[in-house]
């Protein structure tokens, strides 16, 4: 079988070629290790193995360019939520939410849906402390009636850095859930973020 190179082709079959040929975001990218990644963005991670949090922190004094991504890093999930963007799945919502893992204290957000489950609105509606904030559903749906939403996302973190969920989240979103249904706005999930993990008590089947 004859090996072809560029130069048996000619310049019109080469404009095809290209234009057939899937763009760089369509690789399969997700497969890739860490140091992978990093090597794809151009950075000489040599030897450097292990998660992402070690690789980093390994290389921060050798490389600045890894401090200002990973200030880039910080200030991208920290970045409010655009108008109309949609969630695919409860893994969607912890990445965009993990930053919440490094507070000391219970911070509960509201996410406002749209009829077509797009984000109209992030609300804290509580901080509490190290291990409990106290949410009345009252809190939870008064801007979402106020501002006409057709569906919710809660979630707070856990400072421990476990995600399971005590009995008072179940309690509270039982609560919500009832609440949602009596004035038309459903809960559509309650997010539990912990250290690097998550639970989604719609998974579990509490909503």
């Amino acid at each position: 079988m004859q090996q072809l190179t560029f130069d048996s082709f000619d310049s019109n079959q080469l404009t095809e070629l290209i234009a057939e040929s899937p763009p760089p975001s369509l690789l399969n990218i997700q497969g890739k290790a860490d140091h992978e990644l990093l090597q794809l963005l151009g950075f000489e991670v040599g030897q450097c193995r292990g998660s992402i949090h070690e690789i980093l922190k390994s290389m921060q004094g050798i490389d600045p360019r890894i401090t200002a991504l990973t200030e880039l890093m910080r200030r991208y999930i920290k970045t409010p939520l655009p108008r109309g963007k949609a969630f695919g799945s409860p893994h969607d919502i912890y990445l965009h939410y993990q930053h919440l893992r490094e507070l000391k204290q219970e911070h509960f957000i509201v996410v406002l849906l749209n009829n077509k489950h797009e984000v109209q609105e992030e609300i804290t509606v509580t901080i509490g402390t190290l291990n409990r904030t106290v949410v009345s559903p009252r809190e939870v749906f008064s801007e979402a009636i106020k501002q006409r939403a057709a569906a919710i996302i809660c979630l707070h973190n856990h400072p421990s850095g476990r995600s399971s969920a005590s009995q008072n989240d179940i309690d509270m979103t039982r609560r919500l859930r009832e609440t949602g249904q009596v004035v038309g706005i459903p809960l559509l999930d309650h997010i539990i973020i912990g250290n690097n993990q998550y639970t989604s008590l719609a998974d579990q089947g509490w909503i």
